[in-house]
């Protein structure tokens, strides 16, 4: 009770604009700093409990304060070591206390520059890539940063790539005012993802990629979208999202992501990549997105749609109003995740960006899962999912991670531990290959340090499964449990 009066008091209020924001929850947690600070001092006799009770020194309960937010918000507050630059309260992600803050090595400018400016101002903004916890997606974040009493304070907001693709779509189209389909010509000179498509056919124009054919937006928009569903919206709305298949598919951006702008007989569009998973989430943003602008009308579009995973469920009756591919289940009551805990499940989505949910199935013999993202809108739940093998998914994990080690040593691990930010159900972990000891770990980054040779040597010989490895380092498959 004491931490959430606290956190209200001091971050309660709300602010005109996000720079604002920034800089005044930054101030409110220097306050609280000093405040507490100067509480500890006075109560004397009580100083005992309230170091044993935070670990910290004078002043720093104010740390226990920050970290029992758990903000959902876009704005929160946290604060770094400014002597060790490891986190030391973390309002929306606690679970990051402790470890470094690597995100700085990836800001915009060299780290040694920011410190300087930290030292010889109040302030400074940086901008680096985190986990937006009010959508549940990485996003660039802009932070305010002060420097005070060996602390580093600091809130930050997100830019949404959407914004990007929005202004993209408007520069397109008044470049195109001013010099006509000359303007096509300088596409490629745009940043992500941009083309101009014929409104007729939604084949290529112009592209980014100069070598992009012909057909391929068209082909890869058609495997989610039936053409004529997507021409009558655009010719109604003038404009929508959507995401397809990249024809040129990477790491982290399997998917494009693409504001479509209808224009003087073409169609603009700008965007960026997705992986798979922020697919999934984006698939159940249009759904919401199509709902809004069509009402009901929206339903069997989506129905229409193949390989989607799209639903929509009335949580009173879990009656399907629409489902992706699967026309014949409309209107059905179909078994669902709120069948145990529904009153919790509708009040967590209720206070929350989303809900992930997995299950598993066999097909042709192989072991898949289904992973499942739930949005309460409206009244009614929005879903979609995708389906991958939990073995390739695995292989994937540990082959990225150990390119992160050749990339940057034992910084890697560092960086293996933070992705504890965004806990996936599978994760990579580092131990040391003779004492078994936990280096890094991407879910639980508080098991480094701790030896697990105890509750591995159950069931497995520790020095067997080393001799295995280096034996045929390619491959080392557990049937039995290596983590404690």
């Amino acid at each position: 009770m004491r931490n959430t009066y606290l956190a209200e008091r001091a971050f309660g209020d709300s602010y005109l604009t996000p720079e604002i924001a920034a800089m005044e929850t930054v101030r409110s947690a220097i306050e609280l700093y000093e405040s507490t600070k100067a509480h500890q001092v006075s109560v004397g006799d009580q100083e005992y409990f309230a170091r044993h009770t935070n670990p910290y020194g004078p002043g720093e309960v104010a740390f226990d304060v920050i970290n029992s937010m758990r903000s959902n918000a876009e704005v929160y507050p946290f604060v770094l070591d400014a002597a060790t630059l490891r986190v030391v309260a973390e309002g929306a992600f606690p679970v990051t206390v402790g470890l470094h803050a690597v995100f700085l090595s990836n800001a915009d400018r060299p780290l040694e520059e920011i410190l300087e400016d930290l030292r010889k101002s109040d302030g400074t903004w940086v901008s680096y890539a985190y986990s937006d916890p009010s959508t549940n997606r990485y996003a660039d974040k802009h932070a305010w940063l002060s420097l005070h009493d060996g602390y580093i304070f600091g809130a930050g907001y997100y830019e949404p790539p959407d914004g990007a693709a929005l202004d993209s779509v408007s520069a397109m189209i008044s470049r195109y005012g001013a010099d006509g389909e000359g303007s096509f010509e300088g596409i490629s000179d745009t940043s992500g993802v941009s083309f101009v498509l014929g409104a007729e056919t939604l084949e290529v124009v112009a592209h980014t990629d100069p070598g992009t054919s012909g057909s391929a937006i068209k082909d890869a928009i058609d495997t989610n979208w039936p053409l004529e569903s997507l021409l009558d919206i655009l010719g109604r709305h003038g404009s929508l999202w959507v995401n397809y298949p990249a024809p040129d598919p990477r790491p982290g951006s399997e998917f494009i992501r693409a504001h479509l702008q209808l224009h003087d007989g073409y169609v603009f569009g700008s965007g960026y990549g997705l992986t798979p998973e922020a697919r999934t989430q984006v698939l159940v943003t249009e759904s919401i997105q199509l709902y809004e602008m069509e009402g009901e009308d929206a339903y069997p579009t989506i129905t229409s749609m193949e390989g989607t995973g799209q639903a929509i469920m009335n949580p009173d009756n879990n009656v399907l109003l629409a489902f992706a591919g699967q026309p014949h289940l409309i209107g059905l009551n179909v078994a669902g995740q709120l069948d145990q805990g529904r009153e919790a499940t509708l009040q967590y989505l209720q206070d929350s960006a989303g809900l992930w949910t997995d299950n598993y199935k066999a097909s042709s013999g192989a072991e898949l899962r289904r992973s499942t993202w739930t949005v309460l809108h409206d009244g009614h739940l929005y879903s979609a999912a995708h389906t991958y093998s939990p073995e390739a998914v695995s292989v994937k994990a540990v082959d990225t991670a150990i390119a992160l080690y050749k990339a940057h040593g034992e910084e890697a691990f560092d960086r293996i531990n933070w992705q504890s930010v965004r806990p996936e159900i599978i994760y990579p972990f580092v131990v040391d290959a003779e004492t078994w000891e936990t280096i890094a770990h991407a879910t639980v980054p508080g098991r480094v340090g701790a030896c697990c040779s105890q509750a591995i040597a159950e069931s497995n010989d520790l020095d067997a499964a080393r001799e295995a490895l280096e034996e045929s380092p390619a491959s080392g498959w557990s049937t039995r449990s290596i983590i404690p």
